[in-house]
């Protein structure tokens, strides 16, 4: 009879094809498993006995998806991905005492014939997530998010109902703001905006719309989203943010 563990899994770091890192190695280490990011190749060796691989997957990559995000949440959007490729896969034979090395399937993406040329250099890859978690709510948020940096949904509905989701989740906007550690009045100016700015094709509500939002104001409300956003993913990963005040964000006209 033999017992099955994966060793190891192996991703590759994909990117926009106008970005690319040239970057010294990072690491990170959970009680799951440890990770080397080097030369664009993710390597994960697990600590936890897993028998299958679709089973290690899955818990690696809750993780990367996570860190897929944190970082996207940094600089506006979803920039890098982890692109699954092999396992290593040790069986062995409790009768004979052999020990088997399996290799797991490659997957491989080829495309031929494309020129990619590279605009941004980054000189460090993004630090693994500490705290933050794509929770359900959170992953509800960024979604959300997602789509209006995506052009599927306009700026003020998207703020106004993860405002909504917010409350609904909490009882309240101020129990909200307290579950979230988020200052008050950053809700409430959430609230304003996304209720009075826009014109008719974008307003959430055409006809008590003030006007067009400024740069400022539209830059506001996709930064305050985000930080949102992290405040979510940390606090139901069972951590407390520090409380995300006016002056974290850029200043109101």
């Amino acid at each position: 009879m033999s017992n099955r563990r994966v060793e190891s899994l192996t991703y590759d770091l994909k990117t926009e094809e106008t970005v690319r890192f040239d970057a010294d190695p990072v690491g990170h280490e959970t009680d799951a498993f440890s990770l080397r990011l080097e030369d664009g190749r993710l390597t994960v060796d697990l600590h936890e006995n897993f028998s299958s691989v679709e089973e290690a997957r899955e818990e690696v990559e809750s993780f990367l998806e996570a860190w897929e995000v944190s970082y996207g949440l940094q600089i506006g959007e979803r920039e890098i991905s982890f692109d699954y490729k092999d396992a290593e896969v040790i069986r062995e034979d409790n009768e004979t005492g052999d020990v088997t090395v399996e290799a797991g399937t490659l997957k491989l993406d080829v495309s031929e014939n494309v020129n990619v040329e590279y605009h941004v250099e980054r000189p460090e890859y993004p630090d693994p997530p500490e705290k933050f978690r794509l929770s359900p709510d959170a992953r509800t948020l960024w979604n959300r998010y997602e789509g209006y940096e995506q052009g599927r949904e306009p700026l003020f509905s998207m703020g106004y109902a993860c405002l909504e989701f917010l409350e609904g989740r909490a009882g309240g906007r101020e129990e909200a703001a307290a579950r979230y550690h988020t200052e008050d009045a950053v809700l409430d100016d959430l609230g304003r905006l996304t209720s009075t700015r826009g014109g008719p094709d974008v307003a959430r509500k055409p006809s008590s719309s003030q006007g067009e939002a400024t740069p400022k104001e539209r830059k506001w409300i996709e930064e305050v989203i985000r930080k949102i956003v992290r405040q979510v993913g940390i606090s139901d990963a069972g951590h407390d943010p520090e409380t995300l005040t006016k002056g974290d964000l850029p200043p109101l006209p």
